[in-house]
């Protein structure tokens, strides 16, 4: 036993894992007994930015889902590549990813195939993402989902820089446009009287936006009409 564990903790140090110990734990959750000897899981896990976070992401999102949604998932995982790579590649490179796919473990299937409009994904595409979220809550969730795809494609090589940069700028604009959506639907009277528009600036505004930037923009509401003027009055 004492060999056998030997030998799998150096295999791990070969693999990159810089807590071989808690890869061992991890190898040994009962979540993963049918993948854990394949060596194509190993080997992809050892690619990824950071093989610890990938694997504690892996556990956790087998974990969080049904049996007959699990073995799908590593059944695929092993069988194929464009989902290991995506999917471990994501895990690898982003905590805050780790835990949308932990709370919401379904949404590892927006990583299973793209269509050709995916690979160059803009405000259109993100907006038919979003279209389903009519509370703020399920428009924080569909903005992940969306960012996987976008951290998929980045991680991948799909994308260069500039086109991340600019499909995080897209997806920003289409988020916003998908919040007002959502509070005019809960105050419409009032935006029946607004008009509003919202300008980007900085990043935003010059389609350069990294994962940790600020949606930096200015709301510019047009003033009330005068009293007895005719048409629509200023919404506060």
């Amino acid at each position: 036993m004492q060999g056998r564990r030997s030998s799998t903790f150096s295999r791990l140090l070969r693999h990159g894992f810089t807590d071989p110990g808690a890869a061992e734990r991890l190898l040994e959750a009962e979540v993963l007994s049918g993948v854990r000897a394949d060596p194509v899981l190993l080997d992809a896990l050892a690619a990824t930015a950071d093989p610890d976070q990938a694997l504690r992401g892996l556990v956790r999102l087998t974990e969080a889902l049904e049996p007959g949604e699990r073995r799908a998932l590593l059944d695929t995982l092993v069988t194929g590549k464009p989902l290991r790579d995506r999917l471990l590649g994501v895990l690898g490179a982003s905590e805050a990813l780790g835990d949308h796919l932990a709370r919401h473990p379904a949404d590892w299937h927006a990583l299973v195939t793209y269509e050709s409009a995916d690979l160059r994904a803009g405000v259109r595409e993100f907006e038919r993402g979003l279209a389903a979220a009519d509370t703020p809550d399920k428009l924080r969730a569909a903005y992940r989902r969306c960012l996987l795809g976008v951290a998929a494609r980045d991680v991948c090589g799909t994308s260069d820089l500039v086109r991340t940069a600019a499909e995080l700028a897209d997806l920003a604009t289409a988020t916003l446009r998908a919040a007002l959506s959502i509070a005019a639907a809960e105050q419409p009277a009032d935006a029946a009287a607004c008009r509003l528009a919202v300008i980007a600036m900085g990043k935003a505004g010059g389609h350069e936006l990294n994962y940790v930037s600020d949606v930096d923009v200015i709301f510019v509401a047009e003033p009330p009409l005068p009293a007895g003027a005719a048409g629509a009055t200023g919404a506060t």
